[in-house]
């Protein structure tokens, strides 16, 4: 948590809140025996499944799964982030935050950071409607951006001059402080600093709260350095600035995104520019890179539905096409503008006008529809081995739904495309998900459909696990002697986990209560909330912990078998030594063996 905050505030602050009173606030809540029950606010249903509990003070949707205290229910109602829930509390119940104590040097130090990336907006800005801007505003006004879209988004030029920006900040920043945040370089061949950003119109990034957090800057089309400079330039990263964390103009657009639940999807600054400035004031820009894990789930805060709006050409496909798995995981649903050929989102509007680009996002396909289409333009129908890799595509992009209504729907969907049996389809979706890894727990980077990937019915044994954990002294005893936190591969599980290893060594106690008053990760809430409300089934649970721990470890010793084969590949073909990495090797397969004779 970027703000410190005592444990015994926090609990001082929900001791001072009913969950019941902060609900009601939004909407009725029925009482249904020891709980209050409604309609989910956070998905759509018919019958209520969404239950708040007063004694124990929190709330759970047997539904979508979303839970917590009432920190996480504005968490999620008002997606706003930890931080800003429990100040929204501590108002209310009249109790003041502490000074920032802890890492008080580091605050002040972001603290300078953001003032100097907001000195820099309103330097560029500055420069932009001097004499030196001309050209940038011209070319602002030949892509049709208005001088109130300029303003909104502030826009700004970074003037030819290789100490402009360092000349004006340093009477206030230091060099090195400038440097962090990306705004200058270190010269290599002598003492000093110079601009990072030079002759460039200038892009703003800012952070959802709106605090400026980086930049891109874009060469001015026409120019010599058009011709030897990349067409943007981008902030590195720093302490503010993470690019694939990052989506371009959320910030302006995240209460419409909320009021529509609905977010446009393009790729890059001048498209979001124009679609605002078009009165589609939703969109986002993932600045030309494929959606990440946190970028889909920065979205699901605001939204259960997306509009991809990409180029139409191949690479705009493509892009497309590498986006669809994390939101797939967060379970958002995707649609697919098509866009004519030759076309972007700014082109399409400057030349036909809103009117047919708001016509595009109603006619917008369903991923699976916008999948197919772009298959079988790459194989042919007419055989079948060209249905069968638009069947096996089609599939490995399905299984990555968590839900089961969702991957049946497009097997139903893709059975009837490729003219093949649904029976045969469900069969090979089995087979995948079997092998499948969810996006969260592996590293970016390209895989083929039959790599070998965590099995989902791993991580229901972890989530078991740490309810065995919360609900048990000698459980959290016997696992923490026999399992590490790296041991834990679903990132909701390694968090919790990693917190009920330290309050165990650390001879504190562990109350689902306790822990849940800590957790910012809504994720990690659910899970918690889950079972405060339902306990793990089990009349022995140190044996089921036993067996659960056993199932963990022998799926560690096959992904460390699998990893090590390969080392062992990798060493015998460039000639290395590998008598260390096959001693390892056959150690796991002795121990496999023993766990073979012993479950007979």
């Amino acid at each position: 948590m970027g703000n410190f905050i005592p444990n015994q505030l926090l609990e001082r602050i929900l001791a001072e809140t009913d969950i019941v009173a902060v609900v009601s606030s939004y909407f009725p809540l029925k009482k249904s025996g020891r709980n209050f029950k409604a309609l989910c606010p956070f998905h759509e249903e018919k019958t209520p499944s969404f239950m708040v509990n007063r004694e124990r003070q929190i709330f759970k949707c047997f539904g979508c799964g979303k839970g917590g205290n009432a920190f996480h229910f504005l968490m999620e109602k008002e997606r706003i982030p930890f931080y800003e829930a429990v100040e929204m509390l501590a108002r209310k119940a009249n109790i003041a935050l502490p000074q920032k104590k802890r890492g008080a040097g580091q605050e002040r130090a972001r603290e300078r950071m953001f003032a100097a990336m907001s000195f820099a907006v309103a330097y560029f800005r500055e420069q932009l409607r001097k004499p030196g801007g001309e050209a940038v505003r011209n070319y602002l006004r030949e892509r049709g951006i208005t001088e109130q879209t300029a303003e909104k988004f502030h826009l700004g030029f970074a003037p030819d001059a290789w100490d402009s920006l360092l000349n004006n900040a340093s009477q206030k920043f230091s060099p090195s402080l400038l440097e962090q945040v990306g705004l200058v370089l270190a010269r290599e061949s002598s003492a000093g600093h110079y601009d990072r950003f030079r002759n460039r119109l200038m892009f703003p990034i800012f952070d959802p709260r709106g605090r400026a957090i980086g930049f891109s800057g874009r060469v001015l089309p026409g120019g010599e350095q058009a011709d030897v400079s990349p067409k943007y330039i981008n902030s590195p990263e720093s302490p503010l600035f993470n690019k694939s964390e990052v989506l371009y103009g959320l910030n302006f657009s995240r209460s419409e995104i909320a009021k529509q639940n609905k977010a446009i999807v393009c790729e890059g600054h001048m498209d979001l520019i124009a679609i605002d400035q078009a009165g589609f004031g939703s969109a986002v820009a993932a600045q030309g890179t494929s959606f990440t894990l946190t970028q889909a789930r920065l979205l699901k805060r605001y939204c259960s539905e997306v509009i991809f709006a990409f180029d139409s050409d191949s690479a705009g496909q493509d892009a497309t096409l590498r986006s669809f798995e994390p939101l797939l995981e967060t379970e958002l649903d995707v649609r697919v503008a098509v866009l004519p050929a030759t076309y972007d989102p700014d082109l399409l509007i400057r030349e036909k006008g809103a009117e047919a680009f708001g016509k595009l996002l109603e006619e917008a396909l369903e991923l699976v529809d916008f999948q197919y289409d772009v298959l079988r333009k790459k194989n042919d129908e007419g055989t079948l081995a060209g249905r069968r890799a638009i069947a096996s595509q089609m599939l490995v992009t399905a299984h990555k739904s968590p839900s089961a209504i969702i991957r049946d729907a497009w097997i139903q969907k893709i059975a009837a495309a490729v003219r093949m049996p649904e029976g045969v389809l469900r069969a090979e979706m089995r087979r995948i998900r079997g092998n499948y890894r969810p996006f969260a727990a592996r590293g970016a980077g390209p895989h083929s459909a039959g790599e070998v990937r965590e099995n989902f019915a791993d991580v229901d044994r972890e989530k078991n696990l740490i309810g065995y954990m919360l609900a048990s002294e000698k459980v959290r005893s016997l696992v923490t002697e026999r399992l590490s936190v790296r041991d834990f591969s679903d990132l909701v599980c390694k968090g919790l986990a990693e917190r009920i290893f330290f309050l165990h060594e650390h001879g504190e106690k562990v109350k689902a209560e306790t822990l849940l008053k800590n957790v910012e990760d809504g994720g990690q809430a659910e899970l918690v909330s889950r079972f405060m409300f339902e306990e793990v089934e089990s009349n022995e649970p140190l044996k089921a912990a036993e067996d659960l721990i056993e199932r963990v470890l022998k799926q560690r010793q096959s992904q460390r078998k699998k990893k090590l084969q390969e080392q062992i590949a990798r060493a015998e073909k460039e000639g290395g030594d590998r008598r260390s990495l096959e001693a390892e090797y056959d150690a796991i397969q002795r121990a496999q063996d023993e766990w073979q004779t012993k479950s007979y």
